[in-house]
């Protein structure tokens, strides 16, 4: 007799799941599906990084956190791979991401996930019910980009939770962005040092421009308020933003007071 199916319709692709065997079809994602559609900056000073990770995933290690200060350009990288990753379908079985800043508990995020990639649940009781699942239905995918973004909260619970999903899916890679280490076994870390001035100069630029204010004939200004900034692509945007009501000036002088006290209590 046939086996039960569902069709799922997720991030711009059609799933369809065997409720039986948790087999399921190729899904390809491209990044306009799969990414927020909030306005965002061309990835600066980040291009080393990215060839990085893309290189230790064709090696093998399958599970990299992008580890960085509070504003280093955690997410933005992540964001930059998933839009790589889909846009040349590296990955057959299609690109996975997901943002956990909000999640409560690694239960919630791996269900987040779950239903991320089309898994029917009914109650949920135990990261390890969600894990078992997961793993199942992961171990019939064709190769798979896993990216997850903001786990720091989730530590160390969540690093022994995907580590389980690590040795059930050796088809599926993960890349994953925190503030500290995972503590899981699998994990291979890329870590994010402060955005070189020159490309600092570089994002002001292009977020003052698409603000409408073409501050390029000031450069020398603009170097001296991204080398107060601390090499921090958050501060950056923030003082970028303000541009427009206080000017070069008066965001140089005020940046490395307030902003950076802002920026380092996040």
């Amino acid at each position: 007799p046939t086996q039960p199916t569902v069709l799922v319709r997720r991030y711009g692709g059609t799933l369809q799941f065997n409720i039986a065997t948790a087999e399921e079809s190729v899904v390809h994602l491209d990044a306009a599906s799969v990414l927020p559609e909030d306005d965002k900056n061309p990835l600066f000073g980040r291009v080393e990084e990215q060839v990085d990770i893309f290189n230790r995933l064709k090696k093998g290690q399958r599970m990299v956190t992008i580890l960085g200060s509070p504003g280093a350009g955690k997410t933005r990288l992540a964001e930059a791979i998933v839009e790589e990753a889909s846009a040349k379908k590296y990955f057959p079985g299609g690109v996975i991401f997901r943002k956990w800043a909000s999640c409560q508990s690694p239960l919630e995020a791996l269900a987040d996930l779950a239903q991320a990639m089309g898994l029917p649940f009914g109650p949920i009781e135990s990261p390890a019910q969600v894990i078992k699942a997961l793993g199942k239905m992961m171990s019939f995918r064709e190769p798979t980009l896993v990216v997850l973004d903001n786990l720091e909260h989730l530590s160390p619970l969540i690093g022994k939770a995907l580590d389980q999903l690590f040795r059930l899916a050796p088809r599926v890679g993960f890349v994953l962005t925190s503030r500290k280490r995972l503590m899981a076994q699998a994990e291979h870390v890329v870590r994010l040092a402060p955005l070189p001035d020159m490309h600092g100069v570089k994002l002001f630029l292009h977020r003052a421009r698409m603000l409408g204010h073409d501050v390029t004939e000031e450069r020398s200004i603009v170097e001296a308020l991204v080398a107060r900034l601390e090499g921090s692509p958050l501060a950056i945007l923030m003082v970028s933003s303000r541009i427009g009501t206080m000017g070069l000036e008066g965001l140089r002088d005020w940046a490395a007071t307030q902003l950076l006290e802002r920026v380092h209590v996040l």
